[in-house]
């Protein structure tokens, strides 16, 4: 954002601060120490608030480049007007990744209880290269059998992501609602 990153950039989910990525230089090219930050799915988004330049209040202590607030679905979401249930299915394929996705939610809404239950999944390859297009690579052939950057084609790879959520909140009065939410996700990458 504006020339900044990582963590200098807060990330928030519903309002709630994501801490800043480690890395410990000892364990990580180990490949036992996960540095990233958590991440979430886009099809479990509703909205994402983008706010530039240093703002520690809104933002978080250290936030210099801004922040980036990630709204995800509520139980009102998934309902067509006049109804108090309501479940969604989205399914969807990506040529690039031969990649399958997968979310199935519910919700109930009403004057005073609005809860969602989400789950979505994606089951995918690695990425397309140039090589299988016929545009030209360095080298002889489609550069099926180089190792390294002049390599043609992908190593082959397979990938599978799960990511759930779910969220409840109930209306006290007109002015004090409570609510608790759950958001968790697994994932695989196989490099065959």
């Amino acid at each position: 954002m504006r020339g900044v990153e990582g963590n200098r950039v807060g990330v928030s989910i519903d309002g709630v601060s994501l801490p800043d990525s480690e890395e410990n230089s000892l364990y990580a090219r180990y490949g036992n120490f996960n540095s990233s930050r958590l991440s979430i799915d886009p099809e479990l988004v509703r909205n994402i608030e983008i706010a530039k330049g240093a703002d520690s209040f809104n933002t978080g202590s250290g936030a210099l480049g801004g922040g980036v607030n990630y709204q995800t679905l509520q139980g009102h979401d998934l309902l067509l007007d006049d109804r108090q249930f309501g479940v969604m299915m989205k399914n969807g394929y990506s040529s690039r990744n031969r990649e399958w996705t997968n979310t199935l939610g519910f919700g109930v809404s009403n004057d005073r209880v609005d809860a969602a239950l989400l789950y979505s999944q994606r089951r995918g390859h690695e990425t397309e290269s140039a090589g299988e297009r016929g545009y030209p690579v360095e080298g002889a052939g489609s550069g099926a059998n180089i190792r390294g950057s002049a390599r043609g084609i992908p190593d082959p790879s397979k990938h599978k992501y799960h990511n759930f959520l779910g969220k409840i909140a109930y209306q006290i009065n007109d002015k004090h609602r409570i609510g608790a939410s759950f958001n968790g996700q697994q994932g695989h990458n196989y490099t065959i």
